[in-house]
């Protein structure tokens, strides 16, 4: 595959233009961040824009615009975002094939994980916090990866605080005493190999963890038999013009980043840099680290307005609703004694406990200063049923907030 990348300059606009006909782009993919985009959609989103010939905001700090040069029509690219990938590559088979197998690693040819969302861990508390203040719903673009964040944090103690009070920091112990073994059953670890780099499909929190504390020692991979370029994996179409735009800095504002500040940290490098701190500036003195129990009832839930069942090896919404009816007197019996070591003596009760007290099985709650509460790890789908049909949880409080719940994503 040939590559042909653009040298972004420390200038208001890149020195080199870059020149595209318009007459034949189907051959032509942009990749911004990490998905793909067929040029052939940006030319039918300035089509319709109000004047295609001025330069147009196609993604943060990368402008489109057309113009003529004697009979013939160009699309022409420049911009001043120097902190995420843009790349223009033809559109030819990429997938190739590699002996695949087993394959001792070291950690740094790793990349972290993007996503952190379950897992035997319950759950990434930073994966949570990405997930609030650094995504845009509904979108294709972040202001920074699950990724960058993770690389730029390794050092920060508010951050690997969070990591070290959560059950991966358990596991790292367990792994840095007895090694990692593939051969026990709990520790298999498969990924793909990805522009020189390995990603984990089967081991993310593991892998994560082990490259977060710095992990020296090699481990074993399954890799599969195909290499992918990133941006295959996630080639996307390009439909919305201006509404991404609009999320991407308003989110940033969120964090008291102006557009102006935004743009100049785009050209300069230092965007990154400043979202981290905004973000330590922000919650910071905001939370308290708390680790107990509490029964809450419907009204103090705040779930998601819409949450999908069924996928990924997610049970029914069903069998989430008569599983939690079945557990209200067992959540019951819990309010009133507080007291469960008596209660798992009882049977009955024994046989209910892994759903709400096992560490794996935990709803990771943070409580706000209106007595709400919202699901920081794992829980989504058992708090959105709870709330539905009007049932009681048994959640684990894991930080007290002194913000009211509203204002959890600003």
């Amino acid at each position: 595959m040939v590559r042909r990348s653009c040298t972004i300059k420390n200038s208001k606009y890149w020195k080199e233009k870059i020149l595209i006909p318009s007459q034949k782009p189907s051959h032509k993919i942009i990749i911004f961040q990490d998905k793909g985009y067929r040029i052939r959609d940006i030319i039918g989103a300035l089509i319709f824009s109000p004047n295609p010939k001025k330069y147009i905001e196609i993604f943060p700090g990368i402008c489109v615009k057309i113009i003529r040069i004697l009979f013939w029509e160009y699309i022409i690219f420049c911009g001043y975002n120097n902190v995420d990938r843009f790349e223009i590559v033809d559109d030819v088979e990429s997938v190739r094939e590699s002996s695949g197998g087993r394959y001792n690693a070291t950690i740094d040819e790793f990349v972290y994980p993007e996503m952190l969302g379950g897992g035997k861990c319950g759950g990434c508390p930073l994966y949570t916090l990405y997930q609030h203040q650094c995504t845009l719903n509904y979108s294709n673009i972040f202001i920074i990866s699950l990724e960058q964040l993770l690389n730029q944090t390794t050092a920060l103690p508010f951050f690997i605080d969070k990591c070290k009070r959560h059950k991966c920091y358990e596991n790292y112990l367990s792994i840095q005493e007895h090694g990692f073994d593939m051969s026990r059953s709990n520790e298999t670890l498969t990924g793909r190999l990805c522009d020189g780099k390995i990603l984990v499909d089967e081991g993310k929190h593991r892998i994560c963890a082990m490259k977060r504390f710095g992990y020296n020692k090699e481990v074993t991979v399954a890799l599969s038999k195909k290499i992918y370029p990133n941006w295959e994996l996630c080639r996307t179409c390009y439909d919305k013009l201006k509404n991404d735009l609009e999320k991407y800095y308003d989110k940033l504002k969120n964090l008291n980043i102006s557009k102006e500040d935004a743009r100049a940290g785009l050209m300069d490098g230092t965007l990154h840099n400043m979202i981290i701190d905004k973000l330590q500036e922000k919650l910071k003195g905001r939370c308290v680290i708390t680790d107990y129990f509490e029964v809450i009832t419907p009204e103090k839930m705040v779930v998601e307005d819409k949450i999908s069942f069924d996928k990924y090896g997610k049970a029914s919404e069903e069998r989430y609703r008569r599983f939690l009816e079945k557990d209200q007197p067992i959540i019951n019996a819990y309010e009133k004694n507080q007291d469960m070591e008596g209660l798992i003596e009882d049977h009955e009760f024994y046989e209910h406990f892994r759903a709400f007290f096992d560490p794996d099985c935990w709803i990771n709650v943070a409580k706000f200063s209106d007595n709400k509460y919202i699901v920081t790890t794992n829980g989504n789908h058992r708090m959105y049923v709870a709330q539905k049909y009007g049932l009681k949880l048994i959640v684990h409080v894991g930080e007290e907030r002194n913000i009211p719940s509203d204002d959890y994503n600003r």
